[in-house]
């Protein structure tokens, strides 16, 4: 994402005409989204894997095998 970012902040900086900042603010508004869906994910995964925890910390500790 952050190559993504970077790429298209470059077309930003050089558009000239009207169009290509209409195009390169496009293309940064679809980067933009992306990371947003992305940090959901992310955030989502943390959640699920706390909940995971702590349902096995309840449990209490596992009995040693024999």
């Amino acid at each position: 994402m952050q190559v993504t970012d970077r790429a298209v902040s470059t077309t930003y900086r050089r558009a000239e005409t009207a169009e290509e900042l209409r195009s390169a603010a496009a293309q940064m508004l679809c980067v933009d989204i992306a990371m947003i869906a992305a940090a959901v994910l992310a955030a989502l995964v943390v959640l699920r894997l706390t909940r995971m925890q702590h349902e096995k910390a309840l449990r209490g500790p596992v009995p040693a095998a024999v």
